[in-house]
């Protein structure tokens, strides 16, 4: 990805500029599409060790501290929603 944003200050014709800005903004959203993902996956797997602690262990104190992982993580993802629409 930094070689495509290196490529698109370096290009020197309109063409290649456009070219380039266009295979950065496809690699620039495969890459956040990819960061949504494991942070998506990251947090089921949290789940479900929390409703795996809970219902087979018995463990509800477990239980908590893996739900407010989850929320803490929540929380954290809306803060950077909130400042990146705000720009």
């Amino acid at each position: 990805m930094l070689e495509n944003k290196a490529s698109v200050k370096n290009s020197r014709t309109r063409d290649a500029i456009i070219k380039a800005h266009e295979e950065y903004t496809v690699a620039n959203r495969s890459v956040k599409r990819s960061i949504r993902a494991d942070k998506r996956n990251n947090l089921e797997t949290l789940a479900t060790k929390a409703e795996e602690a809970e219902y087979k262990l018995g463990s509800v104190l477990h239980h908590q501290q893996i739900s407010r992982k989850v929320s803490q993580a929540k929380e954290a993802n809306k803060g950077q929603q909130r400042r990146s629409n705000s720009r």
